[in-house]
Formats: C-alpha cells, structure tokens, sequence
C-alpha cells in the first residue's frame, strides 16, 4: 500500500548496511538428539533504508551458514528477507506495510517462539502485514491492520496452515500526556491443510482486549493490556465433521526501564497461536531481559524466557513446559565490530509423560556491520 503513495517527500537519506558475523558454538545436545559437535556459523546481511521527512522505506537480507564438524548430515542455510514501508500523506493518516519471507528449519523457529520441540523439517513462511492509522483528533488514533501468514513444511506430518487476521485498534490520550487508553478487537482464522489425509482443521478466533500504556518517567513505561477470546474449531473425527467452541483469558503487557548504565525489560504473554501439530495451542509466554554497561567498550547482557504450550487435542495432546537462560559479555573492538561470548542453557519438559531434555551452548561471535550514509 505505502509503495504506491505518492507524497512531497523532500529530500531523502540513504543508508546501505553490509553485515557480517562469526560464530563459533559448542552445543552438547544439538537439535537434543544426544549427540554433541562444534557448529561453525557465518552470517552475511544486508540492510538498506531510506527515509524522508514523510516516508520510511527498510529492507534486508541475512543468511545463517551452519557447517558442523562431526554431523555433516546437519548442515544448513536459513534465510530471512524483509521488506517495511511507512507514508504519512498528512498529519491526519499514515499508511504501513510490512513483509518477511523465511526459509529455514523448524526446530530453532518452534523452540524461541512457542517452546516447543520440533523435529528438523525445512520450512518456507511468508508474511504480509499492510495497514492504516487515522488521527481522529489529537488525542484520538484508529489503527487498523490485516495479518496473513502461509508456512509450509517438508515433512508431511507437520501440516501447511493459513492465518487470516484484521486488527482494529483504539488509542485514547489523556490530558496529563503520559496515559493512553488501549481498546483492540481482531480475529484470526487459521486452516490447516490436510491434517487428517485431505481433510482440514479450521478454527477462527474472535479477541477483544482494553489496556493502558503509562508512563511513569523519562525512563520507565508500562504497557498491559487483557481480555478474552472466543474459539470455534472444526475439524473431523470418525468420519465427521465436529465443531468445538472454546473461551479463554488473553494477556500482553511489557515493562521497559533504563537508566545510565543499566536497562531492563519483561514481557509477558497470553494467547493461542498456530503450531506445527496442525492446531493452535494456548502459549503463556514470559521473557525478561538485561543489560549493564561497565565501560564505553564492555558490557553485558542476560535473556530468561519461560514457555507453558498446551493443545486443544483435536489432533494430538500435547502440554509443555520449557525454560531458557542466556547470558552474554560483549566487547565493542572498533565502532563497526563487536565480540561476544554466551552461553545458552535450556530445559524442556513433556509435561503428560515427564520426560525432560536440556542442553548448553557455549559460544564465540565476532560481529562486524558497515553502515554506510548517502544523500
């Protein structure tokens, strides 16, 4: 949408950013398939924006070049392609449009987005976000917006879905400048593609969500927001087609606080989402972060995540509990390169038959980027 707007722009800023990182990674439990091995990782990017004084135009490319010392058989190239504009024709709308495409394996995707442990099937998945935000007056905003996803996967177990999503939300400011009313209605239908032989799984989701977003300082911003959602699923059993309806609490809240040397941030997350065992599960999601700045070169950096997946069981049950910790140091070399050691811990478990797996990652990256400026 935004692409095709055309606007008095005046004059525009150009910056093309090259990429490259080294990584070196240790991992004893790779894919936890209870074998061990070195990875050796290079990733090249590219980053391209322009911006004027009313549109914004970003996009890029990063591949991740896995080679493994021992298990040649695990080798592998993941790419991600991305693609966002945004125009403001006035002060009184704006029009945005956003893209990705990846083509990449399940495994790590199903692990940092939902927690769950999934087999290694190569995985094509292609997003499309376009949308519109109104000024009705200053302190009266309608966004709206329409989310398509299609993901495929090589292996037949793991179905092909679709998301259709429209989004409506309403941001009310207050007049003391720092509180803004949220109130947010959508709706997802997901199909999925031959779950049982030629036959689909469809379920449409209806949300409704109010909230705030407050800012209690220069450097500390609260965002919750909670609801419900109603689910109609339909899927076949025994030769018919059955329908299930389904109610549930939704919940999306994030915390953000810096100060000179220190920042962190939390997120927490309640919500059903598409998942590879070809019907959504209900996910609560918690993730925090921090970061301390010892010195103008040093500083660290420490991630927890926590994940509670659960299915519906129209196709298979499934509850899992999984839980991640990444520490980090990073070392600024120059203004373009940065060195970073880690470490990653994670542990998961199936909660219906109490087995559990975890693994440790520990690993060397040597990152450098070129950001370069034209006008």
């Amino acid at each position: 949408m935004a692409c095709f707007v055309v606007v008095d722009a005046g004059a525009a800023q150009y910056v093309v950013t090259p990429s490259l990182s080294l990584q070196e990674t240790y991992d004893d439990n790779v894919f936890l398939k209870e074998i061990d091995d070195f990875e050796h990782l290079i990733s090249p990017g590219l980053g391209f924006n322009v911006r004027t004084d009313r549109a914004e135009v970003k996009a890029g490319g990063a591949w991740d070049i896995s080679d493994y010392q021992r298990h040649s058989e695990l080798d592998s190239v993941d790419q991600t392609y991305e693609l966002s504009a945004s125009v403001t024709p006035s002060e009184l709308w704006r029009l945005d449009f956003s893209g990705e495409y990846k083509d990449d394996y399940t495994f790590t995707s199903a692990l940092e987005e939902s927690g769950i442990i999934a087999d290694r099937s190569r995985r094509k998945r292609a997003t499309l976000e376009p949308g519109v935000a109104i000024v009705l007056d200053p302190r009266n905003t309608l966004e709206f917006s329409y989310d398509f996803v299609k993901t495929q996967y090589d292996l037949d177990r793991y179905p092909d879905y679709r998301v259709h999503g429209p989004n409506l939300t309403w941001i009310h400011g207050l007049m003391n400048e720092r509180t803004s009313i949220i109130c947010s209605a959508g709706a997802t239908l997901v199909d999925f593609e031959e779950t049982f032989g030629d036959l689909n799984v469809r379920q449409r989701t209806y949300r409704g969500l109010a909230g705030i977003d407050h800012r209690f300082s220069e450097t500390l911003q609260l965002t919750l927001m909670a609801g419900a959602r109603y689910t109609e699923s339909k899927f076949p059993r025994a030769g018919l087609s059955v329908e299930e309806k389904d109610t549930g609490l939704i919940v999306d809240g994030a915390l953000e606080w810096r100060s000179e040397r220190l920042s962190l941030s939390a997120n927490v997350n309640r919500d059903i989402t598409p998942s590879i065992y070809g019907e959504n599960v209900t996910r609560d999601r918690v993730r925090a972060g921090l970061r301390y700045r010892f010195t103008e070169k040093l500083r660290s950096g420490l991630s927890v995540s926590y994940y509670h997946t659960e299915t519906d069981g129209l196709v298979e049950d499934e509850k899992r509990l999984t839980y991640s910790v990444r520490p980090s140091m990073i070392y600024r070399v120059t203004e373009d390169v940065d060195l970073r050691l880690g470490y990653a811990y994670a542990w998961t478990e199936n909660e219906i038959t109490d087995y559990s797996q975890e693994r440790n990652r520990f690993f060397l990256e040597l990152a450098v980027a070129w950001p370069k400026t034209f006008d």
